[in-house]
C-alpha cells in the first residue's frame, strides 16, 4: 500500500487504526444498495487510498488526512466499488478542502472533495446528517462504519462494514469500538433509526485509532457538531 510518498504519509497517520479483539468486519456483497452505494473508494495515482461518502451531487466527505497535501487531479472517486467491479459511475476530483487548521487524528481531521461530475445526482447521497444532539448518549450508541480497508483481499478495493457501540465522547471526538484498518479513514459513521424518525443518520467521519492518552482501546471519529455541519453545508455542491 505504500505506493508513493503521499500514500506512505497516509499510512503513518492510519497506522493506529485497529481491530479490537476478534475481527467482526463483514464484507458488503451488494454495494449498489443504500447506504453502501454512497460510500466511495478514493484512488490516488491509480492506487486505493482512503474512503469517503457522497453528501451532495458533487461532494464527498472524508478524513482531512485523505486530502491534505494531495493533488486533486490525481484523485479518482469510485462509489460502491466492489473489487474490480465499478457498478456505479466514477469520476475525478477537482478540488480538495481540508477543514480549517487541519491536524491529523484531531477534531479537525475532516475534509471535502469536489467532483468533476454530479454523480451524486444518480448514485444518491446522504440526506440525513447530524445537526444537533446525538440520538443516544455515547455509551449507548450503536454505530456503523463502512469503507475500504487495505488488509483484506483486494488490497483496499472491497467494502467492509463494522458495527459496535461507541464508548465516549471527548469534545468533538467520538470513541467507538467498530473495527477498522488503514484505508477505512474517511468512512462514514452512522446510526440506524426507525424510519419514522428519518432512518439512518450520518453522525461522524472515521479518522483514527487508539488515543494513547485515554484509558481503554477505541477507534476515533470526528463528530458532525453544529460548527462542522455549517462548514459542510457551506462547501457542499
Amino acid at each position: 500500500m505504500n505506493c508513493c510518498r503521499e500514500c506512505a504519509a497516509r499510512d503513518r497517520v492510519e497506522g493506529e487504526l485497529e481491530v479490537i479483539g476478534r475481527d467482526t468486519r463483514v464484507r458488503v456483497l451488494d454495494t449498489t444498495v443504500e447506504p453502501f452505494r454512497y460510500i466511495c473508494n478514493l484512488e490516488y495515482n491509480g492506487r486505493p487510498l482512503c474512503s469517503g461518502t457522497l453528501i451532495g451531487p458533487r461532494t464527498v466527505l472524508t478524513a482531512g488526512h485523505c486530502v491534505s497535501g494531495f493533488d486533486a487531479k490525481k484523485m479518482r472517486i469510485i462509489p460502491g466499488r466492489n473489487g474490480t467491479l465499478e457498478p456505479l459511475p466514477a469520476t475525478r476530483a477537482t478540488t480538495v478542502i481540508p477543514y480549517p487548521r487541519y491536524a491529523p487524528a484531531t477534531e479537525t481531521d475532516i475534509g471535502i472533495i469536489h467532483l468533476a461530475d454530479p454523480i451524486g445526482s444518480t448514485v444518491g447521497h446522504w440526506k440525513s446528517i447530524l445537526s444537533g444532539a446525538l440520538p443516544l448518549p455515547p455509551d449507548r450508541l450503536p454505530v456503523n462504519i463502512s469503507g475500504y480497508p487495505g488488509d483484506k483481499p483486494g488490497g483496499g478495493t472491497f467494502q467492509w462494514r463494522s458495527f459496535n457501540l461507541a464508548m465516549r465522547r471527548i469534545g468533538r471526538m467520538l470513541h467507538h469500538l467498530a473495527d477498522s484498518y488503514p484505508g477505512h479513514s474517511g468512512s462514514p459513521v452512522w446510526v440506524r433509526r426507525d424510519p419514522s424518525l428519518g432512518g439512518r443518520i450520518l453522525i461522524a467521519v472515521h479518522v483514527a485509532g487508539d488515543d494513547p492518552s485515554v484509558r481503554g482501546k477505541a477507534n476515533r471519529a470526528v463528530l458532525i457538531d453544529a460548527t462542522v455541519r455549517r462548514w459542510i453545508a457551506a462547501n457542499t455542491k
